[in-house]
């Protein structure tokens, strides 16, 4: 395993089972140069169990600095946030954001499309039971918000796809899914945002491959976007989640060099 960071992880302080010193324990132990907490950023929506709440940022900050300063020498830690599409705020505390839609516009209004196969239906029916219409709204949703947010890294491209291998939803193999994320991405590369290789519903028994998936990956290399491997992880147990197959997969598709966050900014580590 050559990828000794993660900056999508989550704690006690949103929807992850660990506490921020458990995760730094679980990196230093896997002999990671760096670690970012990236909690769900508060949206303010009433059916927002995720996300941080308000009265809990300043803490949340805090304790990034004084775990830095307790394990200073043995770890570089970063300051991030998970930031919802349709809530774009970007404090400027942070040392870099990850950009995710979650929830996005339907007919019906802000509907959900992760967590479980049953709300990604839920959002379907707002569609009046054609997928292919919310699919084209998810894409669109996702291509906007690169268009009018500085946030640094776009987080599991083709979230849509969670649960197609057990909950065959859509066929992500139609030429019509296919011309979508392609346009999409291409619009998202262009904007030059660093695009997240997520192994979360990995580690959830949802997929048994990275997203974005195998033909999206070989189009971000086309577009020579940059990537960075991240798990997702909601629990220190899966901080490397299948990280060794995750670079084997990039490199047989031509991937030589992630971005890995520095105190320099982003920089090119080798995969």
């Amino acid at each position: 395993m050559k990828t000794r960071s993660n900056l999508h992880t989550h704690t006690t302080y949103c929807d992850g089972r660990n506490s921020m010193e458990e995760m730094v324990q679980a990196a230093i132990a896997l002999g990671f140069r760096s670690l970012g907490f990236s909690s769900h950023a508060y949206t303010g929506a009433s059916y927002d169990v995720c996300g941080i709440k308000k009265d809990r940022i300043d803490s949340y900050f805090a304790e990034i600095d004084s775990l830095q300063r307790k394990y200073e020498g043995r770890i570089r830690l970063y300051k991030g946030f998970e930031i919802e599409g349709y809530v774009p705020f970007i404090d400027p505390r942070l040392d870099y954001s990850i950009g995710s839609i979650h929830v996005f516009r339907t007919p019906l209004g802000l509907r959900e499309i992760d967590n479980t196969p049953e709300i990604f239906q839920s959002a379907i029916d707002a569609f009046k039971g054609d997928v292919w219409k919310l699919l084209e709204g998810y894409f669109e949703d996702m291509v906007h918000y690169s268009q009018v947010s500085e946030y640094d890294i776009t987080g599991h491209f083709d979230l849509v796809t969670k649960f197609i291998e057990k909950h065959p939803l859509f066929d992500d193999s139609d030429r019509r899914y296919i011309d979508m994320a392609i346009s999409a991405i291409d619009m998202i590369c262009q904007r030059g945002k660093i695009i997240e290789v997520n192994t979360g519903a990995i580690a959830r028994g949802y997929r048994s491959s990275p997203y974005p998936a195998s033909f999206i990956l070989r189009r971000i290399l086309q577009d020579k976007a940059l990537i960075t491997i991240s798990s997702d992880c909601h629990s220190a147990a899966a901080l490397a989640q299948s990280f060794d197959e995750t670079e084997n997969l990039l490199r047989s598709i031509g991937f030589r060099e992630q971005a890995e966050l520095t105190d320099s900014g982003f920089r090119m580590t080798a995969l």
